[in-house]
């Protein structure tokens, strides 16, 4: 469920080039660095102190490496406020969903008075001008603004300027004077503009605080129908459906269906096929139907793609080869589409390839 608390900063973060590792942590200004903070407090801490600010979304792995290198990147760090935000943890999902993306890094770039200057993806040499420009009190203009955001997202193409739309999402979220129907009303305009899954998300979410259970289950269920086979479902979605069914299907309550990944162990090396085994188990009183199982990569192939009914507290073993053809770190998905009141569930692959 949102909370204005849990918002916390969000996306990419700079260059990471082996020149940079030469510079110690220790001289690191962690007056200028924050973790974890939320995106309000963020912002009317910047404006307060006339600084601008990058909210930066990262993996939980790389964390490290990133503060250790991306602040000494940028030659005005005193100028800006940096907030680092683990893009894993489930209390930031909600940026994954805003972006329409599940890559990263991603660098949310705010100025002076918190309104969104630029949004940049990834670490090459271009995504370190982009943002060396944009916060530089000095430059005669950002280049290559929101450079890589179009290819690594998806906002609607009908959405003339992704950062007004991103900063609508990001302040309805902030505003604590607003009442629940009025934030029911801005998300209901939002998502009639664009049709945008975030949108409707806050929607269903502002607009539980103000209609009866059944309707907003309702409205839940059409959300469901409507995204479950979409793209937007493949690795983007996938866990905002997911939390639409508990919070507004389930109410909060034991899913009948418990998930595990089990993948055999490593080292991974390009040209391998790994054994994927997905055990689904069907914790109600009642038989549930896998009615559809997707897959986020045409690397992954089925053994065992027979849609199968799990009978009551059975356990069923769905069995994959994963095809490997890159290095470094894979995140890859396979959904579940089901009869039940849990309509998708999730084995989640996430590995490391060496070279």
């Amino acid at each position: 469920m949102i909370k204005t608390t849990k918002y916390r900063a969000l996306l990419p973060i700079l260059l990471v080039f082996p020149i940079l590792n030469l510079i110690s942590a220790c001289d690191i200004d962690k007056v200028h660095i924050r973790y974890e903070m939320p995106y309000e407090q963020m912002r009317e801490e910047a404006m307060q102190e006339g600084k601008k600010s990058c909210i930066i979304l990262i993996d939980s792995i790389d964390m490290k490496e990133y503060t250790n290198t991306v602040i000494h990147a940028m030659k005005h760090s005193d100028n800006v406020l940096w907030n680092f935000i683990d893009i894993n943890s489930t209390d930031n999902y909600w940026y994954k969903w805003l972006l329409g993306t599940f890559k990263s890094p991603f660098t949310l770039i705010f100025d002076k008075d918190g309104q969104i200057e630029n949004i940049v993806f990834g670490t090459s040499e271009y995504a370190c001008t982009s943002i060396e420009s944009t916060i530089s009190p000095c430059s005669e203009g950002i280049i290559r603004k929101n450079f890589g955001f179009d290819k690594n997202s998806v906002i609607p193409d009908r959405i003339l300027s992704a950062n007004d739309f991103i900063e609508s999402h990001m302040q309805l979220i902030a505003d604590t004077s607003e009442t629940y129907y009025g934030k029911y009303l801005k998300a209901d305009s939002l998502a009639m503009i664009s049709g945008y899954p975030f949108s409707e998300y806050l929607k269903l979410y502002y607009g539980s605080h103000v209609f009866s259970r059944d309707s907003i289950a309702n409205m839940a269920n059409c959300f469901i129908k409507r995204h479950l086979r979409s793209s937007y479902t493949n690795m983007i979605y996938s866990s905002l459906i997911q939390t639409i069914s508990k919070m507004f299907l389930l109410e909060n309550a034991q899913s009948p269906l418990k998930v595990e990944t089990h993948i055999a162990k490593g080292p991974y090396h390009i040209g391998d096929t790994i054994k994927i085994v997905i055990s689904i188990t069907n914790t109600s009183d009642t038989e549930i139907t896998i009615k559809q199982i997707l897959t986020s990569c045409n690397c992954i192939e089925s053994e065992n793609n027979h849609i199968l009914s799990i009978m009551p507290h059975e356990t069923l073993n769905y069995i994959f080869n994963m095809n490997i053809y890159q290095t470094g770190r894979i995140y890859q998905e396979i959904n579940f589409i089901t009869d039940s009141c849990m309509p998708l569930v999730t084995g989640h692959i996430n590995i490391f390839v060496k070279q």
